[in-house]
């Protein structure tokens, strides 16, 4: 997925061409034969809608849930300051774009996180649980953005107990981190070890020839992490 400056993404898809050219003029037809039948959408848009639908099982595409959230500073939240928000699974958007997508989405969620001052990085209060709740898997996946392990910057795929449940480590934000596959696997081999400080700030990772590398989640206001800001 390719995300656009104004709040719109484009969605490739690869695959075998005679599958893709079968799908491509299945939507064109159907959205041709609604033009015909009246519809005032244009043919792009009957496509996209229908194409959302289909995939989804939504009856309208605008039924989508959409979470979006209001990533601050202690300003910020006390109206001192600007409003950098952060679109779930897409990246820092303008103040501008996320009033468009929470006035055209009848279901929006929003949700306020607030960074801390020193570092930037997220901080919230977080249940014990045995498994990561939604809303602590989502805390995580927010804060991380990309997978922990030094050196690796795949989507994360998994929510991870740095300190293992079972020997004890809490399902808290400060004992999780977000992961890729390939990461979650290779944590759990003979000779790897993964240890963590400053309430889960810091994630140290040593690898089986005793070498050590740091990981910290990234800032996520766009002002400390210049260049991510789609207006």
């Amino acid at each position: 997925m390719f995300p656009d400056t104004d709040g719109v993404a484009i969605l490739q898809v690869r695959g075998p061409a005679e599958q893709i050219l079968a799908t491509h003029t299945a939507l064109d037809d159907h959205a041709r034969a609604l033009r015909a039948a009246g519809d005032e959408r244009t043919v792009g848009q009957i496509m996209t809608q229908t194409l959302v639908e289909r995939v989804t099982g939504q009856r309208y595409a605008d039924d989508t849930r959409v979470e979006v959230h209001l990533v601050m500073d202690a300003p910020t939240m006390f109206g001192e300051g600007g409003e950098p928000v952060d679109l779930t699974g897409y990246g820092p958007i303008s103040p501008a774009v996320a009033d468009d997508i929470i006035a055209r989405a009848p279901n929006p969620s929003i949700r306020r996180l607030l960074v801390d001052p020193i570092d930037g990085t997220l901080v919230v209060r977080e249940p014990r649980r045995r498994h990561f709740d939604p809303a602590t898997a989502g805390h995580i996946r927010a804060r991380d953005r990309w997978c922990r392990q030094p050196g690796c910057d795949l989507k994360i795929r998994h929510s991870d107990h740095i300190h293992a449940n079972e020997f004890g480590g809490l399902s808290t934000k400060d004992n999780g981190q977000g992961l890729c596959i390939r990461s979650h696997t290779l944590k759990h081999l003979p000779g790897w070890s993964v240890t963590t400080k400053d309430k889960g700030k810091t994630v140290t990772w040593k690898t089986p020839t005793g070498h050590t590398y740091t990981s910290k989640p990234p800032p996520l206001l766009p002002q400390d992490n210049p260049g991510h800001l789609r207006q």
